[in-house]
């Protein structure tokens, strides 16, 4: 049990009526929505239909939102952090180890595609260089994150990889991909 929680509580809550306890679990758990999140998914999706429609729709937002046009490194540095938090969201949601990958590399792939002129500066400023080293970052994660899966899962990312990596080496992003040793060949 928590720490938080005296061993005298603690006796008195597993004393509770069925129908009590319930009352008061059903409440806590409105309180926290990942864990409403959670509970929906595990108990009533379909694992293997619903996390496909799940990834399908954080696809389709990172679709949209890399082809919005952009003018600024700021706008597209909050537009990648913002949908970043959305793939960490969808794993903590389905514990889809695999998807998180898949979904980052498609983001960064897409935005590398449609924000060339924006991602690949050779310019030093403020948000160019912290939106270089955030995507060598994401590109860091995402190699360790493949460590962890299967080895048939990994060949399949190796087309996206070998294209983030020649993204990477390019303009600033090159100085932090070399500095963290990302690999040139998958």
């Amino acid at each position: 049990m928590p720490k938080n929680i005296s061993k005298e509580l603690e006796k008195e809550i597993l004393g509770l009526a069925v129908k009590e306890k319930d009352k008061l679990l059903l409440r806590l758990i409105s309180k926290k929505q990942l864990l409403v999140d959670q509970l929906t998914y595990k108990l009533l999706e379909d694992e293997a239909f619903d996390l496909k429609e799940r990834r399908n729709a954080v696809a389709a937002k990172v679709e949209m939102i890399s082809e919005t046009p952009f003018f600024h490194n700021q706008e597209i540095f909050n537009a990648i952090k913002s949908l970043n938090t959305e793939i960490a969201y969808h794993k903590k949601v389905t514990s889809d180890k695999y998807g998180e990958v898949e979904l980052t590399i498609f983001m960064l792939v897409s935005f590398f595609r449609k924000q060339p002129k924006l991602l690949i500066q050779n310019q030093f400023s403020r948000y160019n260089e912290k939106m270089a080293l955030y995507l060598v970052k994401k590109m860091v994660t995402v190699l360790s994150n493949i460590e962890k899966l299967h080895e048939d899962y990994r060949i399949e990312f190796n087309n996206d990889l070998e294209e983030l990596s020649e993204y990477l080496y390019q303009g600033i992003t090159g100085l932090y991909a070399r500095q963290f040793n990302i690999p040139k060949h998958f």
